[in-house]
This record gives structure tokens, C-alpha cells and sequence, in this order.
């Protein structure tokens, strides 16, 4: 049997929140990569609907202003056209009136404001398993409860460790699928380049696929 430590999990908390100092920690050293996959990525960086930075978005700020950068950025969201999914599960034990689809828009133009290229922001066809944060170190791993937010579960944190059956290596090739076939890129910060993306339907989505919404 597989030890944890030879997966390379390395810690465990409760709720992510407790894991965001050690977060922090992680993108101050960072000089490769720093990478997140996320719904809308608004409760990680923005406190009260968007309206207050966390420390982690002030420290992501203060890298993504750093001139010349450091280190590569990649952001994965949910694609719009696919948020109603999370939308209706997270209505259960949401009081806010709230609209995912608009959470990942103010996100997007929250980093284009925070110094992010859209080449960095991409936008997966479904809806993520998992929140998670990457640097070439260490990985944090959130899920996705179905009826729930990712903040309020609990989450690891890994190593970049040497074995082939690392969650590490195993997640940064099938989850930061960032190049893959199912993920659109921004093509521009203008507000056309944002419309083209938030303007899609799911079926238009589908038939760009060559698939059909049966209605």
C-alpha cells in the first residue's frame, strides 16, 4: 500500500481559507509558474461579492505588476456558457442572489485591471471537479462539493515530488488542461474579445462541436 507522503501529500486542512497564508507563501517565492482553476476564482481573491482583495489577490496583484515578471501566469475558468450548472446546484446553499456567469465576468475583468494578458485567461467546456492552485513546488488541491462552494471543503496540499504516480504530475497533465481541445482563450481585453466569449450559448458551444441540444 502507497504511502500518503509517497503521493506527496504533504498537509490537510479543513476549509481552504486555513491553507491560504501557506498559499501566499508559495506565489511570493514562485519564479516559473503560478496557475489556478476555478469556477469563478471570486471567493479566492475578492472578499463581499467582489468588492474587497483577499491577501492572496493583493499578492497576485503585486506579481502580475512586478515589471519584468518573474514567472508565467495561467487562470482556467468555468466557460460561461456552462455555468448554469453550478449555478443550480450552489442555489441550495447560496442566500445571496447571485449569477456565476456574471461572478466569472467581473473576475475576468478583474485580472485584465490587475495586470493579467488575456492570452493567460482560458475557459474550460464544463464545469471544474476540483478548485486548485499550482506553482512549480507545490499544488493545492480543493473539491467541488456538489451542492456547496469549494471554500467551505476541505483541501491537500502536494509536493512536486519524482515519483511517476504523483497526484502532482497526475493533475497538472489532466486538470491545468489549459492547451486542451476543451478550452476557449481570451483573445483580447476589449469588450468585444469578452463579449465573444460571454455571448455564447451552450448550444452554440455544442454545434461548434458538431453536437445537438435535444429541446
Amino acid at each position: 500500500m502507497m504511502y500518503l507522503r509517497d503521493l506527496g501529500i504533504e498537509r490537510a486542512f479543513r476549509k481552504r481559507r486555513d491553507a491560504l497564508p501557506l498559499v501566499c507563501e508559495w506565489l511570493r517565492a514562485e519564479k516559473e509558474e503560478i496557475a489556478f482553476v476555478g469556477t469563478s476564482l471570486r471567493g479566492l481573491f475578492w472578499k463581499e461579492l467582489g468588492k474587497t482583495e483577499t491577501e492572496v489577490g493583493q499578492v497576485l496583484r503585486e506579481r502580475l505588476q512586478e515589471n519584468p515578471r518573474s514567472c508565467r501566469f495561467k487562470f482556467l475558468l468555468t466557460h460561461p456558457a456552462f455555468s448554469h450548472l453550478r449555478q443550480d446546484l450552489e442555489r441550495l446553499h447560496r442566500p445571496e442572489d447571485f449569477q456565476i456567469k456574471m461572478e466569472i465576468k467581473d473576475s475576468v475583468n478583474r485580472l485584465l485591471e490587475m495586470g493579467a494578458k488575456p492570452e493567460e485567461i482560458h475557459f474550460v467546456k464544463a464545469t471544474p471537479t476540483c478548485f486548485a492552485i499550482k506553482t512549480s513546488s507545490h499544488m493545492l488541491i480543493n473539491p467541488y462539493p456538489l451542492e456547496n462552494q469549494a471554500l467551505a471543503s476541505f483541501c491537500i496540499i502536494v509536493g512536486n515530488t519524482e515519483g511517476r504516480n504523483s497526484i502532482y504530475s497526475s493533475f497538472e497533465e489532466n486538470h491545468f488542461i489549459f492547451d486542451s481541445a476543451n478550452c476557449d482563450r481570451l483573445e483580447g481585453e476589449d469588450e468585444a474579445s469578452i463579449d465573444k466569449i460571454f455571448n455564447q450559448t451552450l448550444d452554440d458551444v455544442l454545434k461548434r462541436k458538431n453536437l445537438q441540444i435535444n429541446s
